[in-house]
C-alpha cells in the first residue's frame, strides 16, 4: 500500500480489496477473500473512502473565467434582455385551421 500502483507496473493509482487481492497472487501466490483484505486493512488502520475526482488540471482558465464571470452576472439578477418565451416553456404555436374550424 505504501508503493503507488504506478510503481508496481500498473495503470491506476488507487488499490483497492480487489485490486490489492489480485496484486497478491499475482507477485507472491497468496490467495485470500475480499472480506479478509478488508479485515486486515481494517486492523492497520486504513479507512474506506471514495478517491477525490479533481478535474481542474483539466480546465481551460479561459473558460472557466468566462463561466465565473457568466455565473455572477445571473447571481446578480436577470438579464434585462426581453424574449417572447423563457427556458421553461415552448414558445406560443398558432393554432393551425383544422376542417371543422376552417368552415
Amino acid at each position: 500500500m505504501a508503493t503507488d500502483p504506478i510503481e508496481a507496473g500498473y495503470n491506476f493509482h488507487i488499490w483497492t480489496a480487489e485490486r490489492l487481492i489480485e496484486h497478491l497472487a499475482e507477485k507472491i501466490g497468496i490467495h485470500i477473500c475480499e472480506r479478509t483484505m478488508d479485515t486486515l486493512l481494517h486492523d492497520l488502520g486504513y479507512v474506506y473512502r471514495r478517491p477525490k475526482v479533481d478535474t481542474k488540471h483539466l480546465q481551460d482558465p479561459e473558460a472557466v473565467a468566462v463561466a465565473s464571470a457568466n455565473l455572477e452576472t445571473l447571481k446578480r439578477g436577470r438579464v434585462k434582455e426581453s424574449t417572447s418565451s423563457s427556458l421553461w416553456t415552448k414558445p406560443p404555436v398558432s393554432p393551425t385551421p383544422t376542417s371543422a374550424n376552417a368552415g
